[in-house]
């Protein structure tokens, strides 16, 4: 029987992949609410508004995917 060895490798990939696809429009439309948005000007690349929070995106997605992780671990 062929076993899928390569599944614990791709599987926090796949959950900090999808985790941060879905984190980041969240993040961009509260940083747009509360203000935190870089405002063009001269000595910025962007020409319109662009938000600061995309960091925080990131690390929720690294967060969960060492959070599911560390379930794995403890389960066995």
């Amino acid at each position: 029987m062929h076993e899928f060895v390569w599944l614990p490798t791709i599987y926090p990939a796949l959950v900090s992949f999808g985790s941060v696809l879905v984190l980041t429009p969240l993040t961009r439309m509260v940083a747009q609410r509360v203000g935190m948005v870089a405002a063009p000007r001269a000595d910025r690349w962007h020409s319109k508004p662009t938000a600061l929070l995309g960091g925080v995106a990131v690390f929720a997605g690294f967060a969960l995917t060492l959070g599911f992780r560390s379930e794995e671990h403890t389960s066995e």
